[in-house]
């Protein structure tokens, strides 16, 4: 993995090596368990198991209450510009971290309590040169973890530095490290300080806000046997050689309970390991409020190792507090818990304070590493004992250093990188190889699913999909939120809304048993325009007889007509004009009507059947002409009534729309819906939407909405006008909703994603939202990804899924079919184009009777079932009965052999600079020879096509 890279970009061109169902279990839920988890999922692994010992999962990143105030026992403290794995992690769960930018660092003597500010800017310095230069020599390498710098900096601290012009390892960054937890400086090889300095060196200090406690759910209640297929170790892992840094004795230290199995390799190598006993102690103190809030080392007992168990740093976590934490080193033979506790307590007598209550302390089997020289180092008691105990002592100093080097230089990481991870389906995870620091261990493990379980290979070996939110919890079943039908349907006291006129004039064209036809009301002060020009055809393709409209905007249309007619009179131009058509005004109407119209007053009051005619709907025109598509009543009745299943819509609906109410998504799928629902109807204008996104927001809040709808382009908009009000307080409240559909246009990933990590803090879920796929030909509606607590999918191209698929659904059957041949693709995954049959179908295009019949009266060849389906025109795949859409046919283009779908190239053009405007980028293929006449060039391997993009700069 490249680490100047995002991890989002990397893992996208990524896809897994074995099958996504692959048993994996993780044994250890700390850092690097958890990152391991998150990598996998996110290349759409579904079947892993992370088994964790403690009631909590974060390994040693524990944090704990005391006195009402959270404390981080250790692995928690981040710099802020070199921790951007643990960062991203954060961000995917909305973790909060915040800066303790008010804490000092000093030297405190013991025995006075007195204390001096450290260079640690300073000291840090002058070290970022040399690791920068290591860090550049790891990356050229193209190995993880320890492994990077394991040639090049093998050699100990001391002597590493000594060779490039440093007196001595500079204090802050020595002490740091060792108040860590990761031993004495003397003792370790360059490559761990290094691991540790360049993870320490840039930004300030950061800690998770409210510090970092998950409990961990028990699935499994009574013991169980589990087969897992891969097995992945992580932490300081159970070795029955373990053996503990600066212990007196070379025996392993006894475990009580089962032992992993080890291979010859595996014994081999872990036989040269050893990890660190290390406590945190925290004490609550009377008599040291004058030492302001942060870390002290002890340099006395930093210098000198013989004083293991003494403790090596202090920290005051909160000023107006007197509880502090102490960290000491054990050795796991003759100095323990006990012990280190009595020498903590002697430390805060001798500083003039006095220990009210020992309120805990942690052991913690720390940074499993190569046995250092210290491992074996006598007591100087010992050394008495023995005439030649100097001399042998010196002399296995010098041995253990030589030993050390070669080791680590001469294979001990090849071996662990190239041999054992992988053998017997066995992978490693932790100090180890990652050096013990949370952002390293995290960092490693992604790594590790980069080389060991993805490639990117293009197409993927087989298909797949993986889930949009990859940490979403997910402690057992999910509820979809559901609403209750009302005992009595209450409709809110709302003040008149532009627009209600259009309900009246469609249900008075229903009752009367005249053929509504919904279309865009063009801009009156225009004279030219799409919109007029579709009014136009419009009426021309459908003989329409008149135009319902209000009042005031046939005053506008006639003074701006009139206004024109006098401008362009002799001009000879010729523009798109209204239809010579009567205008009645549905309004006035309504205000001159005094009593309400008698069933006696209507010539035909018997009820419409299912196949008569109910509207024309006609298509928007985005793919070609408009055509009319014939709905009956049957049609839009069964619409309504599946999307009111689906959507969970009952008398207690409360829908907020924006979604114009001549637009089928705005119409059918919002205001009918909600009707038929019995529930009630917020609406206000799209241009005021368009001119005030968050006023969406602010309604679903005011109303409590339950329902709300909106096409991609619509949450792109509302989430960049959030971003730009972060510094703004937003009193919202979207918990109430229960279904939000994105749909009408396709669907993209990141506008869902960086949408709901927006508005999450607002009460809103991932559970509510509905990417749908529908079009005029079936009414409105097709399918909903929506419910049964299951979260968005993407496939292995990160389009989104649309929609479950059902072969037996009675309502709609979707296949995907061989658009020449028409046949259904029976492969998985295979791309082709949709057919759609449904009882919610239009019954054809109004005047145009043989593209009825190739649209809405197909067969498939190889299916006898005797159905009739909707060519939609749309490419998708079916996978794990999940739809998913990949683009049009007729917009496909295709070079060189391969199918390149405009709306990628356009999602990828207007993420490349924030100079050009979002969804305002049109991608199209052009003939070679109209290139070549406007004088540029094409790839004679490109079919004679070329690709021009026309993008809008902001």
């Amino acid at each position: 993995m490249d680490p100047r890279t995002s991890i989002e970009n990397q893992f996208s061109k990524r896809h897994p090596c074995f099958p996504t169902d692959t048993r994996i279990g993780i044994v250890g839920a700390g850092p690097s368990g958890l990152s391991v988890a998150y990598a996998l999922t996110k290349l759409g692994y579904s079947n892993v198991t992370i088994l964790e010992k403690h009631h909590s999962v974060g390994g040693m990143c524990e944090s704990v209450e005391i006195e009402g105030r959270i404390y981080d026992l250790g692995g928690q403290v981040l710099t802020g510009n070199s921790a951007p794995t643990i960062f991203h992690l954060a961000k995917e769960i909305g973790a909060q971290t915040e800066e303790l930018d008010t804490h000092k660092f000093a030297i405190i003597d013991s025995s006075t309590g007195k204390y001096n500010d450290m260079k640690v800017v300073d000291d840090y310095i002058s070290v970022v040169p040399l690791t920068l230069k290591l860090q550049d020599e790891a990356w050229a390498s193209c190995r993880n973890g320890v492994h990077a710098v394991s040639d090049i900096a093998s050699d100990l601290a001391p002597a590493f530095l000594e060779a490039r012009g440093f007196k001595s390892v500079p204090k802050s960054v020595a002490y740091g490290y060792t108040a860590s937890g990761y031993g004495y400086v003397e003792d370790m090889p360059y490559a761990y300080i290094h691991e540790f300095t360049r993870t320490s060196m840039a930004g300030k200090i950061r800690r998770f806000k409210g510090g970092i406690k998950v409990d961990a759910k028990d699935d499994f209640g009574d013991m169980q046997v589990l087969e897992f297929d891969k097995i992945i170790i992580t932490g300081s892992f159970p070795l029955a050689s373990g053996k503990t840094y600066k212990s007196l004795s070379s025996a392993t230290e006894e475990k009580g309970g089962r032992i992993m199995d080890m291979s010859e390799l595996e014994k081999e190598l872990f036989s040269k390991v050893e990890t660190v006993d290390y406590y945190t102690t925290v004490l609550k103190i009377k008599g040291l409020k004058h030492i302001p809030m942060g870390f002290y080392y002890f340099g006395e007992f930093m210098d000198n190792s013989a004083t293991i168990g003494q403790p090596v740093a202090m920290q005051k976590f909160y000023a107006e507090t007197n509880i502090f934490l102490f960290w000491s080193y054990g050795n796991s033979t003759d100095i323990k818990g006990l012990k280190v506790t009595k020498h903590a307590t002697d430390v805060v007598k001798s500083m003039g304070g006095e220990v009210e209550k020992v309120i805990l302390q942690r052991r913690f089997k720390y940074f499993p590493h190569f046995k250092s020289q210290g491992m074996l180092v006598k007591s100087p008691s010992e050394v008495l004992k023995d005439n030649y105990g100097f001399y042998f002592q010196a002399f296995h100093l010098l041995v253990n250093t030589c030993n050390y080097n070669a080791v680590m230089k001469d294979g001990f990481y090849d071996k662990l990188e190239f041999q054992l991870q992988g053998q017997r389906n066995t992978y490693f995870l932790g100090g180890l190889m990652a050096f013990e620091l949370t952002e390293r261990n995290s960092c490693y493990a992604m790594a590790l699913v980069w080389k060991h379980f993805a490639n990117d290979s293009l197409p993927p070996s087989f298909p797949y999909t993986k889930r949009l939110f990859t940490l979403k919890p997910n402690c057992g079943p999910q509820i979809t939120k559901r609403l209750d039908e009302a005992h009595g349907v209450e409709f809110p006291n709302l003040f008149p809304l532009m627009g209600l006129e259009f309900i009246d004039a469609f249900f008075g064209c229903l009752r009367a048993r005249v053929i509504p036809v919904p279309a865009i009301p063009p801009d009156p002060w225009k004279s030219s325009g799409q919109a007029l020009l579709h009014i136009e055809n419009i009426a021309k393709t459908c003989n329409a007889v008149a135009i319902l409209s209000t009042f005031g905007y046939h005053v506008s249309v006639s003074a701006f007509s009139a206004k024109n007619t006098l401008l362009l009179t002799g001009k000879g131009k010729c523009s798109p004009r209204w239809p010579n058509l009567p205008w009645l005004h549905t309004d006035s109407w309504i205000k001159k009507a005094k009593t309400g119209v008698h069933s006696a007053d209507i010539a035909d009051d018997s009820e419409p059947l299912a196949n008569d005619l109910c509207f024309l709907q006609f298509t928007s025109g985005s793919t070609g002409d408009a055509k009319g598509v014939m709905i009956t009543h049957g049609g839009v009745v069964h619409n309504v009534k599946l999307m009111r299943k689906r959507y969970n819509s009952t008398s207690r609906t409360v829908l907020v729309s924006w979604l114009p109410q001549y637009h089928d998504m705005g119409l059918i799928g919002g205001i009918f819906t909600s009707l038929v629902s019995g529930g009630s109807a917020v609406l206000f204008s799209p241009t005021t939407f368009i001119k005030n996104p968050l006023l969406w927001l602010k309604a679903m809040s005011e109303y409590h909405a339950t329902h709300s709808a909106g096409p991609n382009f619509a949450f792109e908009l509302t989430a960049r006008r959030l971003e730009s009000n972060m510094d703004k307080v937003l009193n919202l409240d979207l918990s109430s909703m229960v279904f939000l559909m994105v749909a009408a246009e396709p669907v993209r990933a990141n506008t869902v994603k960086t949408f709901i990590e927006l508005t999450r803090p607002f009460g809103l879920s991932e559970e509510v939202m509905a990417p749908c796929y529908g079009l005029a030909e079936n009414c409105v509606f097709v399918s909903c990804a929506f419910g049964k607590g299951k979260p968005i999918l993407l496939d292995w191209q990160g389009r989104v899924c649309c929609g479950d698929v059902d072969p037996n659904d009675p309502d709609v059957d979707v296949r995907i079919v061989d658009p020449e041949t028409c046949t259904k693709h029976a492969e998985s995954g295979k791309e082709g184009e949709i057919w759609i049959s449904s009882s919610s179908a239009g019954i054809g295009y109004w005047g145009k009777e043989k593209l009825s019949q190739s649209t809405f009266k197909n067969a498939i060849q190889n299916d006898d079932l005797g159905k009739k389906y909707i060519r939609t025109g749309d490419l998708g795949r079916i996978l794990d009965r999940k739809l998913f859409i990949t683009g049009r046919i007729k917009d496909l283009i295709i070079i060189s052999g391969r199918n390149i779908y405009p709306s990628d190239i356009e999602k990828t053009v207007e993420s490349s600079s924030e100079f050009l405007r979002p969804g305002c980028c049109a991608v199209v293929g052009v003939p070679g020879e109209v290139l070549l006449e406007k004088g540029t060039a094409i790839a004679a391997s490109s079919d004679q096509v070329g690709l021009v993009v026309i993008a809008e700069v902001r």
